[in-house]
């Protein structure tokens, strides 16, 4: 709206700021400093003619405006009146599509309660890793305890330890094993790309890839609307042929969206999923060998790397140049020395 309404405004200061003269050329200076332009009379009748189309312009796209949402209204509410109005042919296609919409909920659901299930195994078995660190700080009160991160390192002789690298032009840390992080209330948290890598070992309870899951769920879920749209298709052509009543054919076709269900619970019931089981040497075995491959990187925001620094992975000093919180809103930077 600035951009649209700034060359109205210039071309009235213009034309209002000398007095219109045909022949002679006129300087005026529009703002102090600045070098006189001279304005001629064409250029006036130009500004004229500009603010001319820029009012039509305005008022024609209020006017068009107006009317679309006029006819955006009108059109919605004569949809809403045949719906009324003719609402038995529709009875029992929207029965059916809303039974299809729980049946895509509860097949998607599914996925979430496995990775559910699989995710209160693990955590439990982490914080067990943990050993006693974990135990001291949830001891503390929510005031004293604070967030907290673990590193699930069970060798205390181990040669990974936490660094910093600058990776194009960004500050992170390298993490190598698991972090385990902790808030004040003793929630757990696992990075979800860990998470994900966990669940895709090779042992009885792991859910494995999310994708297969997710398009295992929703196989199962073309099958059921195959089937609603097959019941469908019979209420509506032995309906019109037998003449059925309109409430019937809803009847008919919610009774029939009940068939999936009893097909799944009682006729085709699926074998449980297995448990995952902590305490297999297999299952540990695992974890223990994903624990020690498994590397987080996680961006530095509070420290920035000054622009002459090379990318570099190791150990060596490096000097960045952080910026304080209490000097934030002036951009004022600290020099310090990180090792």
């Amino acid at each position: 709206l600035q951009k649209c309404f700034l060359p109205l405004v210039d071309a009235y200061h213009r034309l209002y700021k000398e007095e219109f003269s045909f022949p002679l050329p006129i300087f005026v200076e529009d703002h102090p400093g600045t070098p006189k332009k001279p304005i001629l009379a064409s250029d006036k009748v130009l500004d004229m003619l500009i603010t001319l189309l820029l009012i039509i312009s305005l008022v024609s796209f209020t006017t068009l405006a107006l009317e679309f949402l006029i006819v955006f209204v009108e059109y919605i509410l004569y949809q809403l009146v045949g719906l009324v109005l003719n609402w038995g042919p529709l009875s029992a296609l929207v029965g059916l599509a809303f039974i299809s919409v729980l049946y895509a909920i509860r097949c998607f659901r599914s996925v979430t309660k496995k990775y559910l299930a699989f995710n209160e195994k693990l955590i439990p078995y982490l914080k067990s890793k943990a050993g006693k660190d974990i135990e001291s700080v949830e001891k503390k009160t929510p005031n004293e305890q604070g967030n907290c991160a673990f590193q699930i390192d069970e060798k205390s002789n181990s040669k990974y330890k936490l660094q910093l690298s600058v990776q194009n032009s960004h500050l992170q840390w390298n993490m190598p094993r698991v972090v385990l992080f902790l808030d004040k209330t003793d929630r757990t948290y696992i990075t979800e790309k860990f998470f994900f890598k966990a669940s895709k070992m090779p042992n009885a309870g792991c859910p494995g890839s999310l994708m297969a899951n997710l398009f295992s769920a929703f196989c199962d879920f073309i099958v059921i609307l195959l089937f609603l749209l097959f019941v469908l298709l019979v209420i509506v052509a032995f309906g019109d042929k037998y003449e059925v009543s309109h409430i019937n054919q809803a009847i008919f076709a919610a009774a029939a969206g009940i068939l999936p269900y009893v097909f799944d619970k009682i006729l085709f019931k699926k074998r449980p999923d297995f448990e995952l089981d902590t305490t297999s040497p297999k299952f540990k075995n695992a974890l223990d060998e994903l624990v020690d491959d498994h590397i987080e990187h996680a961006f530095v925001y509070d420290i920035e790397p000054a622009d002459e620094i090379k990318e570099s992975s190791d150990q060596s000093q490096v000097d960045l140049l952080i910026l304080t919180a209490e000097k934030k809103e002036r951009a004022s930077l600290l020099l310090a020395h990180i090792v």
